[in-house]
């Protein structure tokens, strides 16, 4: 949260915009979201999704949180049917229920713990730590094979060889029920 008001600070000297984007800060940890800074900061604007966190995948649902003048410009150039009346339904409903979120967040823990775990043994396979609902997997593998080889089986993965810093031997997923992770898991097994 210093690193982020720190770079804030030295953009406003130089008249720049920060988009900071927390579609994820429900998952992790910390929690350190700096949304409230955005009052004191005329330059900071802060989005975040209800998608992710709220286990609504498909519903594109989010807001910015913005100063003033910065809301009215985006309020200006949005277009008015944004956000359709399904998506916005869905979204009042998990806000109005509290308890969504921490059974949501409890989930997304127990699967990523769980694909996290059995994909750390089968030999060629590393998943890296993640708070989101989704996993980067190291592996000897070609991602882009390995995707092919995926999706033929109809699970879909994201082959990260165009992510800068990474290369052809990763890919990430996301954590799902229990069902489609275990198939996930089997179609693993049967590939390497």
């Amino acid at each position: 949260k210093a690193d982020v008001l720190s770079i804030t600070r030295r953009a406003e000297q130089k008249s720049s915009l920060v988009l900071l984007d927390e579609c994820f800060i429900e998952m992790t940890e910390s929690g350190k979201s700096v949304i409230r800074c955005v009052r004191e900061h005329e330059n900071l604007v802060v989005l975040r999704s209800l998608t992710k966190a709220f286990g609504m995948p498909g519903i594109r649902i989010g807001y910015a949180a913005a100063p003033t003048r910065i809301a009215e410009i985006l309020r200006r150039i949005r277009v008015p049917w944004s956000v359709n009346s399904l998506a916005q339904t869905a979204a009042r409903a998990a806000i109005a229920d509290p308890s969504h979120l921490a059974k949501s967040r409890k989930i997304i823990q127990r699967e990523s713990a769980y694909l996290r775990r059995n994909i750390s043994r089968l030999p060629g396979f590393e998943c890296l730590e993640s708070s989101a609902n989704f996993i980067l997997i190291r592996t000897t593998c070609d991602s882009a094979t390995l995707q092919k080889a995926l999706l033929s089986r109809e699970i879909l993965v994201r082959d990260c060889s165009s992510f800068q810093g990474l290369d052809s031997h990763y890919i990430r997923i996301a954590v799902r029920s229990r069902m489609d992770n275990r198939r996930l898991i089997l179609a693993l097994e049967a590939i390497q």
